[in-house]
Order: structure tokens, then C-alpha cells, then sequence
């Protein structure tokens, strides 16, 4: 009988595991890798992770679960990078508890909003997400337009709540992801006026032609400044 083919997931962290074993001294010593978690999460998957940032993350942890360190013991982790299994594990950690019941927030979205969630749907991700998934992704950015009007949806949205859905969470998970990254990571840069977007732009500009002037009269000279309206590498609905 032909063995049944490895997840993406394991042959990611399957290696992982044995080099680990070599360096800290024996296979009993190896980190384990979840299967909930490297099988189901990492389906559509693959990511290159070095064995020393797992090192770092397993010294840290010294036996104890992500969930249960601090936020500073997380912060002195997280900045040097962190492996995939655990990521999982904190993102929900970061953007909070679900907004809402998604299937009733979604069929209150604005008809306009509605319209152009459908006309995005079929260029996100097309050769990664199932029929069921794009269900899952309709409702979910219908459900945001719904709880922020303001907002509505602007496109690329559908990119940053896709993957959430992909990596197997729940679509009120999603949700709170997608509030989190629009209204807290990038607040401003999905509205119709990109207030937040071009204010961040002129501080790169600024940034950028101190730091790095070189670079900047050559951007200036191929006629791409950084703020100007018409060099959107965003649209909006």
C-alpha cells in the first residue's frame, strides 16, 4: 500500500524536529510538533524556519505553553521572529475576542459594500481557497461592513481575512483579525480619504530622504513620490 502523502506542514517542521534532535543532544530531547497544529493549520502552507529561533522559543518556554508567558517574556521572543506552530497559538492573543455572530452581522452589510465584497471574491487567492472558504470569506467581510460602516470595505481586505480562514480558525476569528489589522495595525489606510496611509507615507518620505537620500532622489527622479495621490498602490471601493 502506497504510504499516504505528508502534509505540507509536516515536511515544514518534520526536518525541524530531527535537526533539533541532533543539536541538543538526542531524539528524546526533540521538540514535538502538534498535529493539530503543523497538520491542519499549516495545509496551505510552506514556510522555511532556522532551527536556532526554535531553540530560542524552547529556552524561553522551558516546558510552559506560549499562552502562559507574558507579554514582555513574548515581546523579547516575537522580535527576533517566531515559529509558525506558536504563532497560531498567540494571533488571537493579539487582535482579542470575536467582534460578533458573524452569520447575523453579514447580511447586514450595505448592498454597495455587498457588491463589491462578490466581485473581489473570485481574484483572492483563487488557487488556494476551497468554494467553502470563499462562503466563509463573503460572510466574514460582509460581516465587517457591517460593523464598520465607516469602512465598509476597501479592496485587499479580502487578502487579510483570507488567511486566518486558511490557516483553519473560525470565521469569528477572522473577523476579530481583520478588525484588528484595519482598525488598530493600519488604522486609516482602508477609508475613502487614506488618511492613515498617506500620513504614514510622509513619515517614510521624511525618513527615507535623511536616511537614505540616495535612494530618495532616485524614486524622486523615476516620478514616484512617496505621498503623491496619484502613485496609490492601494484602490478603494
Amino acid at each position: 500500500m502506497e504510504a499516504p502523502a505528508r502534509s505540507p506542514g509536516r515536511r515544514v517542521l518534520g526536518p525541524l524536529a530531527a535537526r533539533l534532535s541532533n543539536l541538543l543532544g538526542g531524539p528524546e530531547e526533540a521538540p514535538q510538533i502538534p498535529d493539530n497544529v503543523a497538520d491542519v493549520r499549516t495545509e496551505s502552507l510552506t514556510v522555511a524556519e532556522d532551527a536556532a529561533m526554535h531553540e530560542r522559543w524552547q529556552s524561553m518556554l522551558k516546558g510552559r505553553k506560549p499562552s502562559e508567558c507574558s507579554d514582555a517574556e513574548l515581546r523579547r521572543l516575537v522580535d527576533d521572529g517566531a515559529p509558525l506552530k506558536h504563532r497560531l497559538d498567540l494571533w488571537p492573543r493579539w487582535w482579542g475576542q470575536p467582534a460578533g455572530e458573524v452569520d447575523k452581522l453579514c447580511s447586514e452589510a450595505h448592498g454597495d459594500h455587498a457588491s463589491q465584497i462578490e466581485l473581489d471574491l473570485k481574484r483572492t487567492l483563487s488557487g488556494a481557497c476551497s468554494d467553502d472558504q470563499r462562503g466563509s470569506l463573503r460572510r466574514v467581510l460582509c460581516a465587517y461592513a457591517a460593523v464598520n460602516p465607516a469602512v465598509g470595505y476597501c479592496q485587499g481586505m479580502s487578502f487579510i481575512a483570507a488567511v486566518p480562514l486558511l490557516l483553519a480558525f473560525s470565521e469569528a476569528d477572522a473577523l476579530a483579525a481583520l478588525r484588528y489589522v484595519v482598525e488598530q495595525v493600519c488604522p486609516g489606510y482602508h477609508g475613502a480619504s487614506l488618511e492613515g496611509y498617506f500620513c504614514d507615507l510622509g513619515v517614510l518620505d521624511a525618513l527615507t530622504s535623511q536616511l537614505l537620500p540616495e535612494v530618495h532622489a532616485e524614486l524622486v527622479g523615476l516620478d514616484i513620490p512617496f505621498a503623491h495621490p496619484t502613485c496609490w498602490p492601494r484602490t478603494t471601493s
